[in-house]
């Protein structure tokens, strides 16, 4: 006598499961748990089952962090504005075998010539940014935002001050 039955990679439609369900029990009694929508973790000890469902993200690529995040993750000041990225651990010629690794459609055939760029099948060992020109272009837009606020303050403080 299994300690669970579990159906997966099934569509989870309210019309099915009453009728998915009366099928199983009339061979099988036991604990019965769906594995739909897909995902479902099933936790085993000697004493227990249970079922839940997987904590991932909505996207299959992490979430670039906000510009806070960003500053804080690379360690970012005014006199540090260098990204250093890590080495990669394994290259991908370890990871891919060299028929499937070689396999690339050629990037000619289906790129414009005026965007087309060499592929690297390897990320760059010792990878730095510098993001001095970024930031500096960031910090000159807010600083003429900020001077563009001051003038209208200043001018509604003259225009109070005015009517006296």
């Amino acid at each position: 006598q299994p300690r669970l039955a579990m159906v997966t990679h099934t569509t989870y439609d309210e019309e099915l499961i009453p009728e998915i369900t009366a099928g199983i029990r009339v061979h099988y009694s036991g604990l019965f748990q769906f594995g739909a929508p897909d995902v479902v973790v099933v936790n085993v000890t000697k004493d227990a089952i249970w079922t839940r469902k997987a904590a991932i993200p909505d996207a299959g690529n992490m979430a670039r962090p906000s510009p806070a995040e960003a500053v804080e993750l690379f360690g970012l000041t005014p006199t540090n504005l260098k990204v250093t990225f890590p080495n990669p651990r394994n290259p991908l010629a370890d990871q891919l075998e060299s028929e499937i690794l070689n396999g690339d459609i050629d990037p000619k055939r289906y790129y414009p010539p005026d965007v087309y760029r060499e592929p690297k099948k390897d990320y760059p060992r010792d990878y730095t940014i510098d993001v001095r020109e970024i930031a500096l272009v960031k910090a000159k837009k807010a600083q003429a935002k900020l001077s563009e606020k001051a003038a209208q303050i200043q001018a509604v403080i003259d225009a109070i001050e005015g009517s006296k």
